[in-house]
């Protein structure tokens, strides 16, 4: 049997979000200097971070906190000598 499936929400064309902690973080550190964006680019996004949400500064703690931890475990060091 099938079922017919409800449209797709609608959303915002443009609408951005930025995975920072650690993701771009680890993409702008382990880029070429020649492939990656000047730091000035990459601060000016910061406020599309979506660990920046005020209304979950619980989450925004988390992640701070398991990323610490992960800084000092060496296994995740190789990602930034690539």
């Amino acid at each position: 049997m099938q079922h017919a499936l409800a449209p797709p929400p609608s959303y915002t064309a443009g609408v951005r979000c930025r995975w920072l902690i650690p993701g771009d973080i680890l993409r702008y550190l382990s880029s070429p200097r020649r492939d990656r964006e000047s730091l000035i680019e990459f601060l000016r996004g910061l406020n599309l971070a979506e660990e920046w949400d005020r209304e979950d500064l619980r989450g925004l703690v988390a992640v701070i906190a398991c990323t610490g931890v992960q800084a000092l475990n060496p296994k995740y060091w190789k990602y930034l000598r690539r």
